[in-house]
């Protein structure tokens, strides 16, 4: 991984014409690879065509999973239908769904060591490379249930002076620690999901209560809005960086501390197009594809993440020749709530459905809280599901729901042949009517 990381720093800098030939060899590498060794896109392509990206179809999460062990290798075939891996091999990931319909891929090691060094390059960028203390204010149902962590995860965390504040439960006593320790341990950086960012601004500013002044804002798993901007900067006073990723697709682009998403031009390659898979112009807004530069055994090439964004013009203040997306324009989600007032993610309830409680037979789902304990699932289902099935994990994602909300939830399920999108055309799988 620190051969990655180095790559990172030694291009970053680098002459456009570096970048650019990087960029297109690592490209063009892996389209050969796809082409050769890949059933999916073995196919597709014809013997001795000249390959360039824009012949590849666009690869949809529904063509994900139709087509799921045709994207994998020979080796990583046989290794997944054996039921196993050798060690650091590769791993399955599970993305929570933002869209309400989970999706799996897999990630080789190349690309993990790569995922890894993007993040921690991003962290340089934001201003506090490894080693830095900071505050990370994250979560996973692990951690609300407060399972014991390895001994390689304490260590790594303790390596990285990394404080760790639960972030798919903002309570008024979570988000009081999460800044006396800012306070306390003087840390000037903190890394945490869009939403759970705004909603601690917010409340340091009705508490009145001075806010630490921070050095620096690494933003994630969210759309970075304007307002949003606006809160956090404000009562910070400082700098928010919006980091561009997802499960599925780690660590793509970061803001720059001039405001300019620069684009890891040796981990990933993204285009951005209109309705007709046409290149969009510098400032037009358009669909995000993705390409993973290092993912051989299971690529994903122009894959439709779910995301909207802009191109924007090449060349920064920064001195990095990295592509630069202007704006990034993700799906919104809603704040839920507590009876006692306390704040929970959205993606709190997009991990439960889409990887703690996902029995591989969820298409798409829609959650809405109806009250502060009573909750509606739509589930549109792939197949037909016994009632018993269906109970036995309505009940388990019940008990996870009351170790937030508490004792009492009321969660109805409610089976449909299909879920209508929202008005604007997109699918929100996580509504709060008690806000509407």
């Amino acid at each position: 991984m620190l051969l990655r990381l180095r790559e990172f720093r030694e291009l970053w800098l680098a002459p456009c014409n570096t970048v650019e030939a990087v960029r297109r060899q690592k490209l063009s590498r892996l389209l050969d690879h796809a082409a050769a060794h890949v059933p999916y896109y073995k196919r597709l392509m014809k013997p001795g065509q000249r390959l360039r990206l824009e012949d590849f179809p666009i690869l949809t999460k529904d063509a994900i999973r139709q087509h799921f062990r045709e994207l994998m290798t020979a080796d990583l075939k046989k290794e997944h239908e054996a039921g196993g891996r050798r060690g650091y091999s590769w791993l399955e990931v599970k993305t929570g769904g933002t869209t309400g319909r989970p999706n799996t891929v897999i990630h080789d090691a190349r690309f993990r060591d790569y995922g890894r060094a993007a993040r921690l390059f991003a962290q340089q960028i934001c201003g506090f490379s490894f080693g830095t203390p900071y505050v990370r204010l994250w979560g996973s149902m692990a951690e609300i249930q407060r399972l014991k962590q390895s001994r390689l995860n304490r260590l790594t965390r303790w390596l990285a002076r990394e404080k760790i504040v639960n972030g798919f439960q903002i309570t008024a006593e979570g988000m009081e620690r999460c800044l006396d320790q800012m306070e306390k341990h003087r840390i000037r950086h903190l890394m945490a999901y869009v939403d759970c960012a705004i909603e601690l601004a917010r409340f340091a500013r009705q508490r009145g209560r001075p806010a630490p002044k921070l050095d620096s804002i690494m933003a994630c798993a969210g759309t970075v809005t304007e307002n949003a901007r606006a809160v956090i900067e404000g009562v910070f006073e400082c700098k928010l960086h919006n980091l561009y990723g997802s499960r599925d697709c780690p660590a793509m682009a970061c803001e720059c501390k001039h405001g300019k998403i620069h684009v890891f031009a040796n981990h990933v390659w993204i285009e951005v197009v209109d309705k007709n898979a046409r290149p969009v112009s510098v400032g037009q807004t358009g669909r995000i594809l993705v390409t993973l530069l290092e993912n051989y055994s299971f690529p994903l090439i122009r894959y439709e993440i779910g995301d909207i964004g802009a191109p924007g013009t090449a060349g920064c203040a920064c001195g990095s020749s990295f592509p630069v997306l202007e704006k990034i324009e993700g799906r919104t989600v809603e704040q839920l709530e507590t009876s006692r007032g306390d704040f929970v993610s959205p993606l709190f309830v997009i991990h439960l459905l889409g990887v703690v409680h996902n029995p591989g037979w969820i298409r798409r789902f829609r959650f809405v809280q109806c009250s502060y304990k009573e909750f509606n699932l739509w589930l549109e289902l792939s197949e037909t599901v016994d009632r018993g099935r269906l109970a036995q994990m309505a009940e388990a994602l019940r008990r996870d729901l009351e170790v937030v909300f508490g004792s009492g939830c009321q969660l109805n399920v409610r089976p449909v042949e299909a879920i209508a999108p929202a008005p604007s055309g997109k699918y929100v799988c996580v509504v709060n009517e008690m806000r509407t």
